[in-house]
């Protein structure tokens, strides 16, 4: 099993600092998770929202490229990609890969949120069709001789993408998704897919009839950090996990995609009791209770999990402890 970390730089108004601080700060973090022995940096975008969340994630990938020298990195966890021209994708990874001699890997998604499709022009009805056609674009971008595409939503002349990437057939292509359909899209036209643990079947039932059972990449995000006083731990940092968790139950369900993100809406804004959202693991969890948890994910099929690295408005550096505490505890457990 692999490990990774994401990073999304948030500087949340409560506890806001110098941007050129805040991205140093981060920047040494990524060096010190690589040397505790991490596989994965990932970055993650979203667009125009108020607290800086990245949203020039090949920016960022490059400077992740200059300065570490192992540790795989993730561009993005996820991409928003039908918001991006495919060529330019394309370009900008095969750089990225040879930047970094082949440690780039890519994650897309559809995208959800209805100002950001809006704000770029794309519509967000067309979001499925445009994300397929853009990863066949860009894998015919990687691919010996020129580009001819005559699609749906690309007409492209017969053009060349120079230089090729580091990787024969360029960067792995990790594809997100948390409706069934979705995942079963990351089996068909991923070489990894970016899931839920409860969704792992979906997965892998897909890739088997495929004919590709074992090949493909199954990456899960964790949301328990460890701790060895999940308690003191909460207590420390809680309102800074709380404040990611709120936003993403909101985005989720203003987006209304799938009927438990308009539950999960319902009862933060205390229009309903408790459901699903009840459910959720917890922020901080002992060593020992997070191993028995991934040793489960890993029987359902999981290969790679995922954590957000730092907590808004936290400085980068207090989290350290908790990933060395799963550097020297968890990790060694799941190898």
């Amino acid at each position: 099993m692999e490990f990774g970390l994401v990073y999304d730089f948030r500087n949340p108004a409560p506890w806001q600092r110098p941007w050129a601080e805040l991205y140093a700060e981060t920047l040494d973090h990524v060096r010190a998770v690589e040397a505790m022995g991490f596989d994965t940096v990932w970055l993650t975008e979203h667009h125009f929202i108020d607290d800086g969340y990245l949203p020039s994630v090949m920016t960022m990938a490059g400077a992740l490229a200059a300065r570490t020298s192992r540790v795989s990195i993730g561009a993005g966890s996820v991409m928003l990609l039908p918001l991006h021209h495919p060529l330019r994708v394309a370009e900008d990874a095969a750089v990225l890969d040879i930047l970094s001699d082949g440690r780039l890997r890519l994650g897309f998604a559809l995208g959800y949120v209805a100002d950001e499709f809006a704000a770029f022009g794309v519509d967000r009805r067309m979001r499925a069709s445009l994300f397929e056609e853009s990863i066949a674009v860009i894998r015919k971008a990687w691919s010996d001789g020129a580009v001819l595409h005559a699609g749906r939503h690309w007409q492209l002349p017969e053009v060349a993408v120079h230089p090729k990437p580091v990787q024969p057939g360029g960067p792995p292509i990790y594809v997100g998704g948390r409706a069934e359909k979705a995942v079963r899209r990351a089996a068909r036209i991923g070489d990894g897919a970016i899931i839920d643990a409860d969704h792992l079947r979906w997965y892998q039932d897909e890739l088997r009839a495929l004919g590709r059972e074992g090949d493909g990449h199954a990456c899960v995000y964790v949301l328990s950090t460890p701790a060895v006083d999940p308690d003191h731990a909460l207590a420390r940092h809680g309102s800074n996990v709380a404040y990611r968790f709120r936003q993403y139950t909101e985005w989720y369900g203003e987006a209304g995609d799938l009927p438990a993100d308009r539950e999960n809406l319902a009862v933060l804004r205390g229009e309903q009791p408790a459901g699903s959202i009840a459910d959720m693991p917890p922020f901080f969890e002992t060593p020992e209770h997070l191993v028995n948890r991934l040793l489960a994910m890993r029987a359902q099929g999981a290969t790679e999990a995922w954590w957000f690295a730092t907590f808004p408005g936290a400085s980068p550096a207090e989290t350290l402890e908790y990933w060395q505490l799963m550097a020297d505890q968890v990790i060694p457990r799941l190898r």
